[in-house]
């Protein structure tokens, strides 16, 4: 294994590398407040620097169904909520 990958004599560990350029591994928490219309999209960031494995909700304010509108990219999070004005957190891995 090459020099730039060995930190201390030791091979870095998967995520290593995306942490020291500003990417988290997983898991990502993420407040969110959606808009004050039901079934609107909102796009939220994230820092996986990949798409999602799994996106839940952790925390729910509302008795709301927050659900994928399309498919996630490694820096955006696609979600609608059938609640209007939902508060989550969502746990990003």
């Amino acid at each position: 294994m090459s020099n730039w990958l060995r930190k201390k004599g030791e091979e870095l560990q998967p995520g290593h590398m995306a942490q020291h350029i500003g990417l988290r591994h997983g898991p990502v928490r993420i407040n969110v407040t959606f808009p004050s219309t039901a079934d609107i999209e909102r796009i939220v960031t994230h820092t996986l620097g990949r798409p999602p494995q799994r996106v839940r909700v952790i925390d729910n304010e509302q008795a709301a169904t927050v659900y994928k509108s399309r498919s996630h990219t490694s820096g955006l999070l696609y979600l609608k909520s059938s609640v209007a004005s939902a508060q989550v957190t969502l746990e990003v891995e």
